[in-house]
């Protein structure tokens, strides 16, 4: 395959640039190439980087595109969504029944996890190619794209040659969609509205120009990383067979280490025909959360509002298996989002204001726990003691599917504030080793409220060891609400 300017890249095995690329999984595009085994690439945040593609044995990019310089498969037909003449890589099933039947995906259809995961395929990398056989998706390592894709924020690129059509010099637009108006390519063209209200179509490689970079990224498609070519433009080896090299480098012993992160992600759900049109914005990818992170995320429920509730250094961490972390995730630490969806391997979609992130749960924390705290912490300073308690207590049921969770928080903050802690344990312990559970309530009730100066203390206290130790806990929620309510002044 003849690699040319234009082609769509992100980081290789060897990339020595550091944060340069803006991170694993953002895209860049190849501007020229250079002498010696040498390419020049602008990424999507304009930053522009000379790269090794060959030179000296190491390879610094690998391909993720070639449908912006016309690499198409005249002839052929996606299984699945049924796209004709298919543009970019071409993916071949390579089982008996299904080579039989001549199953082909598209790069997207290959990447949304069409088909049968557990087979075998083999990409052609160009028309009438042989193809090169990879790893099952089900055992490989799927990250998601990060770039100048719908939903993220641009300005003027490098290449800009179109005056004040974006109102001036400093303007930031928004990508509306992928429009493919070239005749013999795609995916090299986005639509952008301007604030001045004007909407045009701009270079993302086509010819290898690229009019934009962002101001504030958003996410495309997954991919699978070791299934795709290294960028090698030294002409010793085709891109194919750099792949076979590629993939000796790495022992048997090396992936079955990394198996424990290396399930299939969740794919976008998106149409084939639509999905680089749509902004889906965040990431996702494999693997559970390590331990210490935000907690209690991997319980939250669509439409939960939570928060981004641990440091920069400990989201890149946690989300080295989600797909990598971007500057707008970071930026919406601490921020308050609304979940919208959960896939099949618990990662979280949340959406914060105008762009979503998809999520480790473990960075997570639902937004009621604060709530819950200041609530507490009003009641303790009011003479309203009755009516406070009924209202935590109606709050707790109305907006936490967590009572339990939230109502340790709440012990732990009150014992720890409390002077008399041994007395706090005592009365929990009696409650929790008595068989007569509700009768007990109702006598320490009234018999904390008509002996005790600490009422609102105690109260709290006796509310949530009730509910920590009976299963019947709404039943004693009402039963306790009703003896408050007649046996108090108010």
């Amino acid at each position: 395959m003849l690699v040319e300017a234009g082609v769509r890249v992100v980081r290789g095995p060897h990339w020595q640039s550091g944060e340069a690329d803006g991170g694993e999984g953002h895209l860049g595009t190849v501007k020229a190439l250079l002498s010696n085994g040498m390419v020049r690439v602008l990424w999507d945040n304009g930053q522009e980087v000379t790269c090794k593609a060959g030179a000296d044995g190491k390879y610094e990019l690998r391909i993720v595109d070639t449908a912006s310089v016309g690499v198409r498969h005249q002839g052929t037909r996606c299984t699945d969504c049924g796209e004709r003449d298919v543009y970019g890589m071409l993916w071949r099933c390579t089982e008996h029944a299904c080579r039989q039947n001549s199953v082909t995906l598209c790069p997207v259809c290959y990447v949304m996890d069409k088909h049968d995961i557990r087979h075998v395929f083999e990409r052609v990398d160009s028309d009438g190619a042989s193809g090169e056989k990879v790893r099952k998706r089900s055992s490989s390592l799927k990250m998601r794209t990060s770039g100048i894709f719908p939903g993220a924020r641009v300005k003027r690129g490098p290449d800009w040659m179109w005056g004040d059509q974006d109102g001036g010099p400093g303007a930031v637009g928004e990508v509306t969609a992928f429009e493919n108006v070239a005749p013999t390519s795609s995916r090299n063209m986005v639509r952008v509205q301007w604030p001045c209200d004007v909407t045009n179509s701009y270079r993302l490689g086509l010819q290898g120009c690229v009019d934009l970079c962002y101001v504030e990224e958003s996410a495309g498609l997954y991919y699978y990383r070791e299934h795709l070519p290294l960028l090698d433009t030294t002409g010793t080896t085709s891109l194919t067979s750099r792949t076979s090299s590629q993939s000796s480098l790495t022992s048997q012993s090396s992936l079955t280490s990394r198996s424990s992160v290396t399930s299939q992600s969740p794919s976008p759900q998106t149409s084939p025909t639509s999905s680089f049109q749509t902004g889906v914005g965040g990431r996702g990818g494999p693997g559970g959360g390590a331990e210490g992170g935000g907690g209690g995320g991997g319980s939250v429920v669509v439409r939960d509002k939570v928060t981004i509730a641990v440091s920069e250094a400990r989201l890149k961490e946690l989300q080295a298996t989600f797909g990598g972390t971007t500057a707008g995730m970071i930026q919406s630490i601490g921020k308050i989002g609304e979940v919208v969806s959960i896939t099949a391997n618990k990662a979280v979609q949340v959406k914060f204001k105008r762009l979503s992130y998809r999520l480790n749960p473990q960075v997570l924390i639902k937004v009621i726990r604060n709530i819950i705290i200041m609530i507490m912490t009003i009641m303790m300073a009011s003479p309203q003691v009755i009516h406070n308690i009924i209202i935590m207590i109606m709050t707790i049921m109305m907006t936490s599917p967590q009572v339990i969770h939230n109502i340790i928080i709440m012990i732990m903050t009150i014992m720890i504030a409390s002077p008399q802690v041994i007395h706090n344990i005592m009365i929990m312990t009696i409650m929790m080793t008595s068989s007569q559970v509700i009768n007990s309530i109702i006598i320490m009730i009234m018999t904390i409220m008509m002996a005790s100066p600490q009422v609102i203390h105690n109260i709290i206290i006796m509310i949530m060891t009730i509910m920590m130790a009976s299963p019947q806990v709404i039943q004693n929620i009402i039963i306790m609400i009703m003896t408050i309510m007649m046996t108090s002044p108010r």
